[in-house]
């Protein structure tokens, strides 16, 4: 056993790459040294059952509801299969609050992550804009950067500069798609090429501008973007509280359909809001009176500010052509916020926040990774009350198989965030990997986090 102790050990390693956190290294042992380690653990472990409970999996840091489960034979805490589950990754945080059954883990440290996108094969893209945002965030790193982890340890490898720059100062927006990387900046929507495995833009290319978003009155610069299963590819613009009503332009406050086949500023699809901030689509039909189409689009509203008197809330919108949601002239359906604007015809959302909650990035358990009940359901960023991060973290709701709304009010799912901690930071997206993890980004903190759950089986290294 001392032989073995003395053997093995780990130590890790900090390289310093701006705001990003490197990965822990383990040192090679002399091939002599490992087979006779490896004997002596042999020896141990016929000598010595398996103990029937496993720390890993049964036991939490002080302070911490990391989802620990009393069953570790359940969840492979002990035995042949033990190390095998993403949660029996070392990392559990104190503080972190998720459902029994979860474990939640750090995977990176980058400077004011705000929009996650996937590539295919599991690398995960991350806008920093160095400009600040209209919610205060801190400035970031002013590019596009991609955490990999080739090594499936669970935590990124060192990270890679895709794009950065002067010119990224207001990148925001992101989309992986085929061969394409698609970003926002706040004058524009633009596409670079992209290959799987890709981890930096090849020297000498130049970006294709897809839209012009030239500024437009009261616009913020923090636009976002979807595509449909059909391919149809739609930008945000969001504005500051104002009072024009009705709109001078109805481009800003709206979702645009952009690309080949439309208008270079974009075509209006939904108008009449504050801030729809993160859009996402999944890929089953939308249907209307007026017919369907072959996936449905959400976005988080960010209402009215003000509204509080007016019974004002922030809203989960389907993304249908033709709807106008009011702003600024109605709060809600035959609720004017302008003195004489007619609300009659407001279009009404799916669902409703309290005003100030500020819901962010969502997405959907479409995989079903998750266990009953939250297979299959939709997860909601919420990025909290400005100045006070309130009520920051993630909430779900399971879905209406039918309709694909959700069909139970959203509850908590992720906590212990907050101005105040334990953990000081504010969720701010949220995104499913491929291999089914629930990954999110905190903004404030510096960092891109990941949720399991204690069934989920990692790949081998």
């Amino acid at each position: 056993m001392l032989l073995a102790t003395a053997l093995t050990r780990v130590f890790e390693v900090q390289l310093p790459v701006g705001q990003l956190q490197r990965k822990h290294a383990r040192e090679r042992l002399p091939a002599t040294a490992r087979l006779l380690a490896a004997l002596s653990l042999a020896l141990l472990s016929t000598a010595c059952p398996a103990p029937a409970t496993s720390a890993g999996h049964g036991a939490v840091d002080s302070g911490t509801r990391d989802g620990g489960s009393s069953d570790a034979g359940a969840d492979g805490g002990s035995g042949a299969d033990a190390g095998v589950y993403f949660c029996d990754l070392p990392g559990e945080l104190a503080g972190a609050t998720v459902p029994d059954g979860f474990c939640v883990r750090r995977f990176a440290q980058v400077k004011t992550p705000r929009v996650l996108a996937f590539a295919p094969n599991g690398d995960l893209f991350v806008a920093s804009p160095k400009a600040q945002t209209p919610g205060g965030a801190s400035p970031g790193l002013g590019g596009v950067y991609v955490l990999s982890d080739d090594d499936h340890d669970g935590v990124a490898d060192a990270p890679a500069q895709y794009v950065a720059g002067a010119a990224y100062e207001t990148v925001h927006g992101l989309l992986v798609h085929g061969d394409t990387l698609t970003y926002t900046l706040d004058h524009g929507v633009y596409s670079v090429p992209y290959h799987a495995g890709d981890r930096a833009l090849a020297a000498g290319v130049t970006a294709t501008q897809l839209a012009d978003l030239s500024p437009l009155p009261n616009e913020r610069f923090t636009h976002t973007l979807a595509m449909d299963a059909a391919g149809q590819l739609y930008v945000s613009r969001g504005q500051y509280d104002n009072e024009t009503c009705p709109p001078a332009d109805p481009r800003v406050g709206g979702v645009l359909a952009i690309g080949p086949g439309h208008d270079v500023h974009g075509d209006v699809v939904v108008t009449g809001l504050r801030n729809p901030m993160y859009l996402s689509c999944a890929a089953w039909p939308s249907c209307t009176a007026a017919g369907c189409v072959k996936s449905a689009c959400y976005a988080n509203e960010l209402t009215g500010d003000n509204w509080d008197t007016l019974g004002g809330s922030e809203k989960l919108i389907e993304v249908h052509a033709g709807d106008d949601f009011g702003y600024p002239c109605c709060a809600n359906r035959d609720v004017p916020a302008v003195a004489g604007a007619d609300c009659s015809r407001t279009s009404v959302q799916i669902t409703s926040f309290p005003l100030h909650a500020t819901p962010f990035g969502l997405d959907w358990d479409l995989g079903n990774a998750f266990p009953a009940p939250y297979g299959g359901g939709l997860f909601i960023a919420f990025h909290g009350v400005v100045g006070s991060w309130v009520g920051t973290g993630i909430r779900w709701a399971p879905l209406d198989p039918a309709t694909h709304h959700p069909s139970a009010d959203f509850t908590n799912f992720l906590g212990g965030w907050g101005l105040g901690g334990p953990i000081r930071g504010r969720v701010a997206d949220v995104r499913f990997a491929p291999d089914g993890r629930l990954f999110f980004a905190d903004d404030e903190g510096g960092a891109v986090y990941w949720i399991a759950p204690r069934t989920m089986k990692r790949v081998a290294n």
